[in-house]
């Protein structure tokens, strides 16, 4: 079972839990000692004694914390967290169109107001012409918004982003720099 993000997630509080799971596997907390068991492949099958003895890099650490709350690795959870949605320039146009089926309207309207053109673009152009008219016309007319709401509705679309790749819908960006206004990053399939 995953736990939800906190409203505001911070990354170093993300990875003060990675650490504080150290702590905790050195100290032998059998809470511990299951999560590192339950996330950790290579532990999976290892009792209690074998994880206390074992030496868990904060790398590990880290990728235990991810899963806990639904991601498939700490890249992918730090991309929420840090609301980095020109990662997203790189997806393919079958997952752009997977994405917006599941992603509410009003939410991507708020999101592309003050994004990057080119992810904007993106996926304007796996749009229908009517809803691209839509979701433009919607930005024109939206206030702006606070870095606050600009970030948590980010975060609201890369953490559905995230949904769909842990469910093998999309394939996660992996290991790409996030496109700027400039070009977009190819992708080799």
């Amino acid at each position: 079972m995953t736990r939800p993000l906190p409203p505001r997630p911070n990354l170093l509080q993300l990875k003060h839990q990675a650490k504080d799971l150290r702590k905790a596997q050195a100290a032998g907390e059998a809470d511990a000692l299951a999560r590192i068991r339950q996330y950790l492949p290579r532990c999976a099958e290892a009792t209690d004694q074998e994880i206390l003895t074992e030496k868990i890099s904060l790398q590990e650490a880290q990728h235990v914390v991810a899963c806990e709350y639904g991601f498939k690795h700490w890249e992918m959870l730090c991309a929420v967290v840090e609301a980095d949605l020109d990662l997203l320039a790189n997806l393919r146009d079958e997952e752009i169109k997977e994405c917006l089926r599941e992603i509410d309207y009003k939410d991507v309207v708020r999101a592309f107001k003050a994004s990057g053109a080119v992810v904007r673009e993106r996926f304007l152009s796996n749009m229908s012409q009517r809803v691209r008219t839509f979701i433009t016309e919607g930005m024109d007319f939206i206030e702006d918004l606070s870095a606050e709401e600009t970030m948590a509705v980010r975060q609201k679309i890369l953490h559905k982003a995230a949904e769909l790749a842990v469910r093998g819908t999309i394939d996660w960006p992996d290991g790409m720099a996030a496109a700027s206004d400039g070009d977009r990053i190819p992708r080799s399939d």
